[in-house]
């Protein structure tokens, strides 16, 4: 009895002993978490539009709720501040600027231990230079020195467009063009598809429809596509270059022959290939996807007129005596009034 009374102070002890301790001398500082850039791609490599860049961290007395990363283009920045960054002698603030204070870099933050990183290149350059840096942050929001890599980007354009075959709508033939979509007729729908050799995710098109005999009548651009409430580029939503792959066309496409015309752009703003699609285009005065004309049919007020498109599929026998026939139908319409005329 008297051996277990002794072990039960014994502890009691030892548990008063321990909890006093822990509050003997100063708090121990937190330490601020570490990271640390894979060495793939190692640094200075030479790359193309977007690589994916890995990283990892770690914090030995807590846990890593996130990264954060800056791309700078070096050459916005002078060469001394550029140096400082990157060896860590001067800390990189959460806005940069650049020295004519027209661009700003800042830090993106992420949960992944990689990102796909867009590097851009410069208008005119063959190869840009960035500064790109990573730090990681713990769960008390303190952050680890920055680690940074020096990348290049070279360009290539792209170097294929193709404009897709639709059976509904093949090339070289002749299709009604309405100023807008109606229920009943969806417009003229053009597909494609291009391919960069640097791999670059954002591709950009710019198209226009201009006619055959006379390219500098240009009826139709790509503007059409391009809006703030749409996929476009850069700062500005209305300079007609769209990230959309097809394009329905409508609107005032006159009756005669036309050409669609599309090219392609990376994100170095190079334009690359292009492609051609011919067709014929019969816009019909009693155009239904105008109000006042749709108006006007519904109240039975419009002028009505008629229009034949002829294209014999008969035999030789039948087809030389269809003229003939149709001319004495076309005739008589012309005799009563239906009609003005006939071709």
């Amino acid at each position: 009895m008297r051996s277990k009374k002794t072990i039960l102070i014994g502890i009691a002890l030892l548990a008063l002993a321990i909890l006093s301790g822990c509050y003997k001398g100063e708090k121990n500082e937190t330490q601020n978490p570490f990271v640390h850039l894979y060495n793939v791609p190692p640094d200075g490599s030479v790359m193309g539009a977007a690589p994916v860049i890995w990283w990892w961290g770690t914090d030995v007395d807590g846990i890593i709720v996130g990264y954060q990363w800056i791309d700078i283009t070096a050459e916005k920045l002078d060469s001394t501040t550029v140096a400082k960054y990157y060896s860590g002698e001067e800390p990189i603030p959460d806005t940069v600027f650049s020295t004519d204070s027209t661009d700003t870099f800042v830090w993106h933050y992420t949960e992944s231990n990689a990102d796909t990183i867009f590097l851009l290149m410069e208008p005119g350059d063959t190869m840009t230079k960035h500064l790109f840096c990573v730090r990681s942050i713990d769960i008390d929001g303190d952050t680890s020195d920055i680690e940074c890599r020096i990348y290049y980007r070279t360009n290539e354009p792209p170097d294929s467009l193709k404009i897709k075959e639709n059976e509904d709508y093949p090339e070289g033939d002749t299709f009604w063009v309405l100023n807008d979509t109606t229920w009943d007729w969806k417009g003229i729908k053009i597909d494609w598809t291009a391919h960069d050799p640097d791999n670059s995710i954002i591709l950009e098109y710019y198209w226009w429809v201009e006619n055959y005999d006379d390219p500098s009548q240009i009826v139709l651009t790509s503007r059409m596509d391009d809006s703030v409430l749409t996929s476009y580029s850069g700062e500005n939503p209305n300079d007609g270059w769209v990230r959309t792959t097809n394009t329905i066309l409508r609107g005032p496409i006159p009756t005669g022959h036309w050409r669609f015309i599309i090219q392609v752009r990376d994100d170095a703003f190079e334009a690359g290939a292009a492609d051609t699609f011919e067709f014929y285009a019969v816009h019909p005065d009693f155009d239904p996807s105008i109000d006042s004309v749709a108006q006007a049919m519904a109240d039975t007020t419009y002028p009505h007129r008629m229009l034949v498109l002829f294209a014999p599929t008969f035999d030789t026998v039948v087809s030389n005596h269809a003229p003939e026939f149709y001319s004495s139908i076309f005739d008589r319409l012309v005799a009563e009034g239906i009609i003005q005329g006939y071709d």
